[in-house]
């Protein structure tokens, strides 16, 4: 069953962590419960805006600079935010408008992207996580090279590359708003996009619990033995126990 190979899994990890640990002893030990209820489920978002977490979003955006070869110098505020404790922020969110131009509709990722222009010497970076965090970086307004954009996207969950496509272009006004996080009140549009998606993965997820449930249950009591064909009879007595037990789980 799926569930208990997920268990395996994370005892695996946990054996590798501690080996000393029975990992047979509490697999034995394990009892799964079920929860197929729609419950309503509450989230909360840890906003990026201590030290810490600024300087791991800038640190994203030169990790990608210098994998591109865009000279570290090119990249003068976002080095002074790093190396200089009393730097100001130089990123913030930015809700006002999606700037992914060919977001999917039923994926949620990270990503995290670089864009120069030699005409307007600005040299911007954007950081994505899940689709809710959107910040944006100015890291020179003073950028001398030839105008470039490079993304780097990826789901989180299946690890696969994503081809997403970044368009950065800010006037003043929309800088001064990033530097102040004056976006942040339209945080809600980014949760209007992204919870459709989290929704219907929450729904199929559940789906295929039941389901897993149901075949598990259903071979268990048709009589049939492990290894062996099904007869008639056990094969009759299998569906009707997976559409009965399917339809009181759904």
């Amino acid at each position: 069953m799926l569930i208990r190979k997920q268990f395996n899994q994370l005892l695996d990890r946990a054996k590798k962590q501690f080996p000393k640990l029975d990992a047979d002893h509490l697999f034995n030990k394990a009892a799964v419960e079920h929860d197929f209820s729609q419950k309503i489920f509450n989230t909360s978002i840890e906003l990026i805006d201590d030290v810490q977490s600024g300087k791991s979003a800038i640190k994203s955006c030169l990790a990608l600079a210098a994998y591109k070869g865009i000279k570290p110098q090119n990249c003068l505020h976002g080095l002074d935010y790093l190396k200089n404790s009393e730097a100001k922020p130089c990123f913030g969110y930015f809700y006002e408008r999606d700037l992914v131009l060919n977001r999917p509709n039923d994926t949620v990722f990270h990503c995290v992207a670089i864009t120069g222009n030699n005409q307007s010497k600005q040299l911007f970076g954007y950081i994505e996580y899940f689709g809710i965090h959107r910040i944006v970086a100015i890291l020179s307004d003073n950028y001398e090279g030839e105008d470039f954009s490079h993304v780097h996207a990826i789901n989180p969950v299946t690890s696969v590359h994503l081809d997403i496509e970044i368009e950065m272009s800010f006037s003043k006004n929309d800088i001064e708003d990033i530097l102040q996080n004056n976006q942040l009140p339209l945080i809600s549009k980014a949760f209007a996009q992204i919870m459709p998606i989290i929704q219907a993965k929450r729904a199929k997820d559940r789906i295929d619990s039941i389901l897993d449930v149901s075949i598990e249950y259903a071979f268990a009591n048709c009589g049939a033995k492990k290894d062996e064909l099904l007869t008639e009879e056990q094969l009759r007595k299998l569906q009707i126990l997976l559409i009965n037990k399917f339809q009181q789980l759904i």
